[in-house]
């Protein structure tokens, strides 16, 4: 089970392309404060590339990923490219961490952080990475439902799809982290 006191939304719709409009609507604002967060970083002719790649990168994403990029830029109102630069910035700006625990009865527990968007922007007001608030504001638990039953539980910031962080119980867990090396990776 997750557990914090973060706001808990239940996605029960499978159709990939409206599987996220109830969540995202009412932080509609907040994820395109974040999105223009990323494009302000980004130099303007880098930008127009980007939208032009990442619009055509979208077109090699499996099922369900690009439905459901697709239908997240619609409810956004923003280009399709930059809803998936935002699904791919997880690997360029993260130093993210797991810990998995094992107390005296065997009992394990997995926790995480989620580092995301340091380095970008500087707030002075509240001495913190600019992206970090403007992810503060996203990130919530999803229970993913069928038929009225939990399938499975993430952390996640909306608007992203996929998964950084699932529990399956009481099978499973499942995060995905970030680590930077001089060899590469």
């Amino acid at each position: 089970m997750i557990l914090n006191s973060l706001q808990l939304l239940s996605i029960s719709t499978w159709r990939p392309e409206h599987r996220w409009d109830e969540a995202i609507t009412p932080y509609k604002n907040d994820i395109v404060n974040l999105i223009d967060t990323i494009t302000d970083n980004v130099n303007k002719y880098v930008l127009e590339v980007a939208d032009i790649t990442f619009d055509l990168l979208l077109q090699t994403l499996p099922a369900p990923y690009q439905a459901e990029i697709k239908g997240v830029a619609k409810v956004l109102g923003l280009p399709e490219g930059q809803v998936v630069l935002y699904n791919i910035f997880y690997e360029l700006f993260t130093v993210c961490t797991s810990i998995i625990e094992e107390d005296p009865k065997g009992q394990l527990y997995h926790a995480r952080n989620l580092d995301f968007g340091l380095f970008l922007g500087w707030d002075n007001s509240n001495d913190t990475w600019l992206m970090s608030e403007r992810l503060r504001k996203i990130v919530v638990n999803i229970d993913f439902q069928r038929d009225g039953k939990t399938v499975y539980q993430s952390a996640s910031f909306l608007g992203y799809v996929g998964l950084l962080t699932a529990v399956k119980q009481p099978l499973f867990t499942l995060t995905i982290n970030e680590r930077f090396n001089k060899e590469g990776g």
